[in-house]
Parts: C-alpha cells; sequence; structure tokens
C-alpha cells in the first residue's frame, strides 16, 4: 500500500473487502495513510461504502477528481472528507479472472490534493492492482488448503478414534465377565465390536481409495455394463435401511446403451449417494431414482425430499470432509462424496447437484456410451 500512494504522491490507501450481502458494509482489511487519522477507527458515510460497492458490481475504476463538487448536496459526506483531508480519490477492484470472475477487494486511494485521473494513471494502476489480485488470490488458496488440510486431520483422528474407543470398551467389558457367565449373554457387545470393527475398515478402505486416486493409481476394469443393474444391487442392499426410516424407493429406469464401467467403483457412487438420501432425509420420505440416456451420455440421477444442503457448503460439497464442517455425522462419511467425485471422473464422467432448502436434494452423474 504505501508504493501505491507514492506512484502519483498521494496520501491515503486502503484495502476494502468486499461484502457478501447487499446490507453489509464493506470491511477495510488493510490501510496506510501518511498524515491523516485512520479510516479504520472513523464512521463510515453510507454514501462513501457506496462508491466501493458499486466498484465490485460494475468491475471498473471510479475517479473523482474533486469531491467538494461531486458530493455538494451531501453534509455528511463533505465533513467525512474535511476531516480526513480527502479531495480526491481512486477506487479500483482487484479482480481474479479464472473460470469466473472473482471480486478479491477494492483498492481505495485518496488524496489531499485535487486530482486529474487520467485514463493512463488508472490503466497504470489497474495493471498494479492485476498482479496484486494474483497474490493475493494465491495466498486465499494457501490457507484455504492449509485450513482444508487441518479439517482433514483432525476429522481423520476423530473418526480413527470413535471405533477404537467403543471396540477397547466393549473388550473391556467382556474380559471382566465372570467365567461362569455363558457368552451368549454378552451378544449386545461383541455385535458392537463387530460394528466399530467394520466402521475402521471402511474408513481405511476409503482413505486407501482417496490415495489411489489422488495418486493416479487405481486401476479400472472396464466392461460393458448396464446402470440398472447396479441400481437395482444397490437398491436391495439399502432396502433394509430405508424400511428402517419407512420410506420409499422409487426406480425410473429407461432402457439405454450399455456403459464402459468398473462395476465395484460404479456401484460405491451409486451406494453413496443413495445412503446419503435414506441417511439426511426425514422418517417417511421419499427417494426416486432415474437413469436416462441423453446425446451421448447415460445419466443417474437420485432424488430426495429431504431438508436440502445448506448454503455454506454447496461449494465444497466435493470437497474431503465437507460435510463435517456443517452437520452431525456417522463415521467416515466426510469422504463419501469426494470419492464419487473421483470415481465419476475416472470415467470420463461429470457429477452435479441441485438443491432447493426445504424441498430436497437430486444428484447426478453422467457417463459416456464410449471412451
Amino acid at each position: 500500500l504505501p508504493k501505491m500512494t507514492n506512484i502519483y504522491n498521494d496520501d491515503r490507501a486502503l484495502l476494502v473487502e468486499m461484502p457478501e450481502g447487499m446490507f453489509q458494509k464493506p470491511e477495510i482489511k488493510q490501510e496506510y495513510v501518511k498524515d491523516q487519522g485512520l479510516l479504520q477507527d472513523a464512521q463510515i458515510p453510507n454514501r462513501f461504502n457506496e462508491i466501493i460497492r458499486k466498484t465490485g458490481i460494475n468491475l471498473e475504476p471510479i475517479t473523482i477528481n474533486n469531491t467538494i463538487d461531486y458530493y455538494r448536496d451531501d453534509s455528511d459526506l463533505q465533513r467525512f472528507f474535511d476531516e480526513y483531508s480527502i479531495r480526491s480519490l481512486l477506487t479500483i477492484p482487484l479482480i481474479r479472472y479464472n473460470h469466473d470472475i472473482k471480486v478479491l477487494g477494492i483498492l481505495v486511494i485518496t488524496s489531499k490534493d485535487l486530482r486529474v485521473w487520467t485514463e493512463d494513471k488508472v490503466n497504470v494502476l489497474r495493471s498494479i492492482t492485476d498482479q496484486v489480485a494474483n497474490v493475493i488470490w494465491e495466498i486465499m488458496k494457501r490457507r484455504e488448503l492449509e485450513e482444508i488440510r487441518n479439517t482433514f486431520m483432525l476429522t481423520l483422528a476423530h473418526d480413527l478414534q470413535v471405533p477404537i474407543v467403543g471396540e477397547h470398551r466393549a473388550l473391556e467389558f467382556l474380559i471382566s465377565r465372570p467365567d461362569s457367565q455363558p457368552i451368549g449373554k454378552y451378544k449386545e457387545f461383541i455385535d458392537e465390536t463387530i460394528k466399530s470393527n467394520e466402521s475402521l475398515s471402511e474408513l481405511l478402505s476409503r482413505l486407501l481409495d482417496m490415495y489411489n486416486y489422488e495418486a493416479g493409481k487405481q486401476e479400472l476394469h472396464l466392461i460393458k455394463y448396464n446402470m440398472s443393474g447396479i441400481i437395482d444391487d444397490v437398491v436391495n442392499s439399502l432396502k433394509g435401511f430405508a424400511q428402517s426410516k419407512s420410506m420409499s424407493i422409487n426406480i425410473d429406469i429407461q432402457d439405454g446403451p450399455e456403459v464402459n464401467v468398473d462395476i465395484t467403483e460404479m456401484r460405491k457412487v451409486v451406494e453413496n449417494l443413495l445412503e446419503n438420501a435414506i441417511e439426511y432425509t426425514q422418517t417417511g420420505g421419499n427417494i426416486t431414482i432415474k437413469t436416462y440416456k441423453q446425446d451421448n451420455d447415460v445419466i443417474t440421477c437420485i432424488s430426495d425430499n429431504g431438508p436440502g444442503i445448506a448454503p455454506q457448503i454447496r461449494e465444497r460439497i466435493f470437497e474431503r470432509y465437507a460435510m463435517a464442517r456443517a452437520i452431525e455425522r456417522k463415521v467416515g462419511s466426510g469422504l463419501g462424496l469426494y470419492l464419487a467425485k473421483q470415481i465419476v471422473e475416472a470415467h470420463c464422467g461429470k457429477i452435479w447437484y441441485d438443491t432447493k432448502l426445504g424441498v430436497g436434494t437430486t444428484f447426478c452423474f453422467s457417463l459416456p456410451t464410449q471412451w
């Protein structure tokens, strides 16, 4: 920020974060000022915040060469400009162009003198802010990756601990029983031990799958197969789970061409999506499974009438342990959607979802008929 003020001998530079909501105020993240008071400590007028919002919405700089003439009708804003010696100002959006446009913040430069912000001057500063935006983006991504890594390790430690502790307690109880007591009386504790072992085995299996896909070491054993066979198999295996929650599973499968699939791996995808639909839908809910051909793809969709996916995790739904950040879940479930995405993409397919709060969620994936 000091270097930005030195380019044209200005007095103040701010890095402002754009608010997510329309009624939230922009937040000053960093500020450099030569000899006036800090705006971070000031009561910012609404119209000043509107300038910043407009910059972020229109993705274009705003130049004000003379604040007295520009806001002559607003006495509060003029007092603010007088108090902090702002006679001219320039705002520039910090934009990251990737698959989409993301505004990382707004650069605000002010001067106590009148300025003529020519197009050449603005372009010089824009070229610098483009580089700054790239640096900020890299910092944000590193922090995000660090957060994901920390969440992953903490959740993994918890997931490993839960079945081990449960198994240990059950075994302690069994070993403390009198020799005269028949083992049959302790069937409940034996069942708990078996379930703990199954949970641990499932988690370790998913971790191994995750490693193999990320390292590119997962071998697919492809054969021509119809998705209806995989769906029928998974529905039969989860029928008891659905019945325990008084749910109905409706199947609508159109006769379509066979696809090249690894049956074992694709079964994991369907099983995860259907199990999630049952798990997170209220008792008595309805689930629909549809398969149909569209152009050169076979598309499978699993829909429920559950609560929908919370907005705060939608963008990260296919990340490792994304669900761990927002909901109560069973051991190991935080890897399911992540692995489903890895498996589908390894088959040259795509996976996506549509959700609405209070209405339900539909997960779909497509597989090409030839690849």
